[in-house]
């Protein structure tokens, strides 16, 4: 009982505003990051992050899933930037960073764990050469996928229109499974 009144309690919170932390408060590597002063920053301040990593802590008083969202700018490359993810020293996979002059939210992966207390998020270099200004956490929401209930091609051949309902007929209740090859078990 207890526990879900915290989580009341502290959903109500979030939902009022993201946990944020700063760019520039985060733990970063001097060398290859640097802190620079922009009235359009939040606080006044970014990291242009060329190398290194971001090391962020933060606390959240529950172990539960959480939405990480990042607000960056990165106007250096129209074909985009990568970055590595990690959390708690476990990898996260990557956050892709499109071309954006002007800062932008992003969310950088929607279901992250994070424990009671204490947690490390990190922002490492993959291709460098992101702006980010903060990171924030929501609680995690579950969206549940839904498939629509037409072809988005007016006029689909027959069989896609098969396949499409056998796809909608089973969805949620079957794995479909197919490969394709130019060799034909021999």
């Amino acid at each position: 009982m207890l526990k879900h009144v915290l989580m009341a309690l502290f959903c109500i919170s979030i939902a009022q505003g993201a946990q944020r932390y700063e760019a520039e408060e985060a733990v970063v590597d001097e060398n290859s990051i640097v802190k620079v002063e922009d009235a359009s920053a939040s606080g006044g301040m970014y990291i242009n992050m060329k190398e290194g990593t971001l090391s962020f802590n933060v606390t959240v008083s529950l172990s539960d899933y959480y939405t990480l969202w990042v607000v960056y700018s990165q106007p250096s490359d129209t074909n985009g930037k990568i970055q590595n993810l990690s959390v708690n020293g476990v990898s996260k996979g990557q956050i892709s960073f499109p071309y954006v002059k002007e800062f932008v939210r992003l969310k950088g992966s929607a279901k992250i764990k994070l424990v009671n207390g204490s947690n490390t998020i990190q922002i490492t270099k993959s291709w460098g050469w992101v702006n980010v200004d903060y990171i924030e956490l929501t609680p995690y929401e579950e969206t549940p996928f839904k498939l629509p209930e037409i072809l988005v091609t007016p006029d689909a051949s027959e069989n896609a229109k098969k396949v499409y309902s056998f796809i909608k007929e089973n969805f949620g209740k079957k794995v479909i499974s197919g490969v394709m090859t130019n060799r034909v078990m021999e």
